[in-house]
């Protein structure tokens, strides 16, 4: 681009573009054009925009080298100025602030990240939220969400008991409360409580019929389709999977966009089908594996080989061969393209386990190799 031509109010305009890895060069391009001109306010605002897409459609990479330039610039310039695009927004500190959750989930997702440096991050937050004259309630729900990834339930348990001492904000992102409270019933077998919130939150997003609320009902049946997987209750999995493949299918109303990642869900999905659709659940694989093959996001690829492997078990009682023609990069490819579902249902559980042990060891707990182990035993 001509730095004679440059506008940043243009540039925004790659929304109308497609999300994922495209669009993620795009905003680097548009980061570097910013840079350029040492225009502070959308040198901050497109790391922001970075960040958010890279959550959403990618694997959180990006937001981890990214977000830690986006604190030096606020450190160095304080009263920077919103751009255009951030209008409703208190001022330039606040979404910096809201997007500390991405950086911190992204982090978590990735083993190579050490606890103590998460921890250290969530000391940050708290600090920084602190100081911009906000209460203590949202890096708690951060910490309590921290606790859970890692399975560091006992220092849950003590921050839930905080969290529910603390009035609500004004401010406060209700939906993610929601979430977090679902979660956290979920994870701890309360599934009764986890059913009364889900029900308001699926009731609301029906009425309000937002995004916004979109994504509370999105995120609640992901939270329901791990949790039947992990409990054998293949009923119950087999329709939380229907309505999301439905949604992801375009079969959503138009004010229903799905902002998220497909391809782990998709592995969900497919395990769900083990016992009544075995065959679309092998469709999903073959258009599916190389997604997983090729995931950058540890976290992600651990439901995604883990379900897997449930799903090979499955079908294992029914099948001991299944027809693939997945091309010579696949891991077990031979020239006959018949490949036992033992095998791969071995090539996965090993997968699954190799990287759930890598979280246990940097968290100090057994989550993963125990929702591993669950998982495969109810099958």
């Amino acid at each position: 681009m001509d730095r004679n031509e440059y506008n940043p109010e243009k540039m925004v305009m790659y929304h109308m573009s497609g999300h994922g890895k495209d669009l993620i060069n795009i905003i680097y391009n548009a980061i570097k054009q910013a840079d350029l001109h040492n225009d502070i306010p959308y040198m901050l605002y497109f790391r922001e925009e970075l960040c958010e897409e890279s959550k959403w459609y990618s694997d959180g990479l990006d937001t981890i080298l990214v977000y830690p330039e986006i604190l030096k610039l606020i450190d160095k310039y304080p009263n920077i100025g919103r751009v255009h695009f951030q209008r409703y927004e208190k001022d330039s500190i606040e979404p910096v602030l809201w997007i500390y959750e991405t950086f911190l989930e992204a982090c978590t997702g990735f083993y190579s990240i050490p606890l103590e440096d998460c921890k250290r991050y969530l000391t940050d937050f708290r600090k920084r939220w602190l100081g911009y004259g906000y209460s203590e309630r949202e890096p708690y729900r951060m910490e309590l969400e921290l606790c859970l990834e890692t399975g560091n339930m006992d220092k849950a348990a003590e921050i839930w008991d905080k969290l529910k001492e603390m009035k609500v904000e004004s401010y406060d992102r209700k939906g993610a409360y929601i979430n977090t409270k679902i979660k956290y019933y979920l994870l701890n077998n309360k599934k009764i409580k986890a059913d009364g919130l889900a029900d308001r939150a699926v009731l609301r997003g029906q009425a309000n019929g937002s995004p916004k609320y979109f994504l509370i009902i999105r995120q609640v049946i992901s939270y329901y389709l791990e949790y039947y997987i992990q409990h054998g209750d293949y009923k119950n999995a087999l329709e939380i999977a229907y309505k999301l493949e439905h949604y992801f299918d375009g079969g959503h109303s138009p004010g229903e966009c799905i902002i998220e990642k497909e391809t782990t869900s998709w592995a969900s999905v497919m395990c769900a089908y083990i016992y009544s659709r075995p065959g679309q659940g092998l469709r999903i694989y073959k258009k599916h594996w190389k997604d997983w093959e090729e995931e950058k996001n540890p976290l992600y690829k651990y439901y995604e080989f883990k379900n897997a492997a449930c799903f090979f078990k499955g079908i294992g009682s029914e099948k001991d061969t299944v027809k693939l023609k997945p091309g010579n990069l696949f891991p077990l490819y031979n020239e006959s393209n018949i490949y036992n579902t033992s095998s791969l249902c071995s090539y996965y559980y090993k997968g699954a386990e190799e990287i759930a042990k890598k979280f246990d060891k940097r968290n100090g707990t057994d989550k993963y190799i125990s929702l591993l182990d669950m998982s495969f035993k109810n099958v």
